[in-house]
């Protein structure tokens, strides 16, 4: 093999690389709160079990174009499942998105940092931790 083809294979298999890497769904959470007055959502890092309209927000890319199974699992501060949302998200041109909220019960869920986790198509796509506070 001359050098021009060892450089043409290389430059090959990094771009087939890349292009793999980036079609691998990719996913970010956060969390927001509805404001009641204005009916803008802000974004936050911490709540309290007595707060309302506690939303977590995935934003989906580089995903198939079609319908993907979602599922979301919650998780209170001792570790106790207290949700768990299966549904169907459509990826159009590589993107889609969900919101969740979950009104949280001061009399059985538990204060510490709260895990969620959403799936898609069965694998882990994004996990993250809310700092929930006693009232």
């Amino acid at each position: 093999m001359n050098m021009r083809q060892c450089f043409l294979l290389t430059t090959a298999m990094v771009s087939f690389a890349a292009t793999c890497a980036a079609t691998e769904p990719q996913a970010t959470g956060y969390f927001v709160q509805t404001d009641h007055e204005t009916k803008q959502d802000r974004v936050i890092d911490s709540a309290s079990l007595d707060e309302e309209d506690i939303c977590f927000v995935v934003k989906g890319n580089f995903t198939a174009d079609g319908d993907h199974s979602y599922q979301l699992t919650i998780y209170d501060g001792n570790g106790r499942e207290v949700l768990q949302m299966r549904g169907t998200v459509t990826a159009d041109g590589g993107r889609w998105g969900r919101r969740s909220c979950y009104g949280m019960n001061e009399d059985r869920d538990v204060a510490g940092t709260w895990w969620y986790v959403a799936e898609l198509d069965g694998e882990l796509l994004v996990s993250e931790s809310l700092a929930v506070t006693a009232p």
